[in-house]
């Protein structure tokens, strides 16, 4: 399989790589795009603290290990109304109480920041 980006920048995969790519990985991702992702941050931000590196299977993927990992069951998460039904779908089983809001992020952001 080849790819052109944009810039006309050519990427080609071999079958095995297009093969594991196109596969569900590891937990933290394809080893492979994991290290080239830490080489990035290291180049492009040179972090002084150390980090890890998570590349998920989707966006779900992504909400279900970012919940898991911020919120214990019984604490409160302000949402928007309405909002993503697949976050409600793990958030509600794992005992995340949520609360409804119906303004707009940049209007709470907006009264987060005058006050």
């Amino acid at each position: 399989m080849e790819i052109t980006l944009k810039d006309g920048t050519r990427c080609r995969l071999g079958e095995r790589e297009t093969v594991e790519a196109l596969q569900y990985s590891p937990t933290c991702g394809l080893p492979v795009l994991v290290n080239e992702l830490v080489a990035l941050q290291e180049r492009e931000h040179s972090p002084v603290n150390p980090f890890k590196v998570m590349v998920s299977t989707g966006s779900q993927d992504a909400l279900t290990k970012a919940f898991d990992m911020l919120l214990d069951p019984g604490e409160s998460l302000l949402v928007e109304n309405p909002t993503y039904s697949g976050a409600l779908a793990f958030l509600e089983p794992a005992g995340v109480n949520c609360k409804s809001c119906t303004y707009c992020v940049w209007r709470v952001s907006s009264m987060i920041s005058s006050s």
